[in-house]
């Protein structure tokens, strides 16, 4: 009984077709890999840009509560006693542990004679995630009523 070229074709796989299936494996399992490292990097970043921008909210808030810098700066915990902010935040100056730097404060006169309140900008340096010298300011004026 002779056997047809399909029927011997169906027994198995050829060479090529293994190489061709194992290259395009290969393929796929190296996207996920880069997917999974920049995944990793962005979530790094995402958490440092988070922990940074939640502590200098509420850096702000509290001097708009009435307290002066120094309190402020009391509360709020020390970059040395947590390890999130140890790796996110650059304090202000080199040996400090001040994280926060606030401007002197300034009297704002309000448009149509509303009045004066108190303005000082809060700021905070955030470390980059990835590496590298270059760090990311952020800044934001405050304001409250004069109280003091």
């Amino acid at each position: 009984m002779k056997t047809s070229a399909s029927h011997r074709r169906a027994c198995g796989y050829t060479f090529a077709e293994v190489l061709v299936a194992s290259a395009l494996l290969g393929l796929a399992i190296g996207g996920a890999v880069s997917l999974t490292a920049t995944m990793n990097t962005q979530h790094t970043a995402a958490l440092s840009q988070s922990v940074a921008y939640n502590y200098h909210d509420n850096a702000a808030r509290l001097w708009q509560l009435g307290l002066s810098d120094a309190e402020a700066l009391a509360l709020l915990p020390d970059v040395r006693d947590n390890a999130d902010l140890e790796n996110v935040i650059v304090p202000t100056t080199t040996g400090s542990n001040k994280q926060v730097s606030f401007t002197a404060v300034s009297n704002t006169t309000l448009a149509t004679s509303m009045g004066t309140v108190e303005k000082t900008t809060c700021s905070v340096t955030i470390r980059n995630p990835v590496g590298g010298a270059t760090n990311r300011n952020i800044s934001v004026d405050a304001y409250r009523a004069k109280i003091r």
